[in-house]
């Protein structure tokens, strides 16, 4: 049977310091009203219903106007809720996530946190277990 030594701690340190953490980056939460701000820059068809409602009352067709605005409206409170209720249930799973990994260094079996492993870490491991399943 194959022995595997693993890294040493000098190694992993060196590594560490070279590819950078195993992290993803942070993004800062949105404010609900920054979230409201992007939502209306990014939708252009709500620009358009807008637009169709001015020219209904323009036109003298207020109950049409007063009609395309409470859907235009609707559709942004649904959604904004959506997007809003999203990044809750984001950030809540980011906490669940299990920190530590199981990995071998200095020949012995140790736990480490996960945001100090590296991406040729994780290469190397799916690499040496298909190698071992060779075998």
């Amino acid at each position: 049977m194959v022995k595997i030594s693993g890294l040493t701690t000098a190694q992993a340190n060196e590594k560490l310091n070279k590819f950078g953490p195993n992290k993803l980056n942070e993004r800062q939460g949105l404010s609900p009203i920054k979230l409201l701000i992007n939502q209306l820059r990014k939708n252009y068809l709500i620009y358009l219903f807008v637009f169709t409602a001015a020219l209904s009352f323009f036109v003298g067709k207020t109950v049409t106007g007063w009609a395309i605005l409470s859907i235009v409206l609707m559709v942004i409170g649904t959604t904004f809720i959506q997007e809003y209720r999203a990044e809750k249930a984001i950030n809540s799973l980011k906490n669940m996530i299990l920190s530590l990994s199981i990995l071998i260094r200095n020949g012995k079996e140790r736990k480490v946190e996960s945001s100090k492993l590296f991406l040729e870490i994780s290469l190397s491991c799916t690499l040496a277990k298909e190698y071992l399943q060779m075998e």
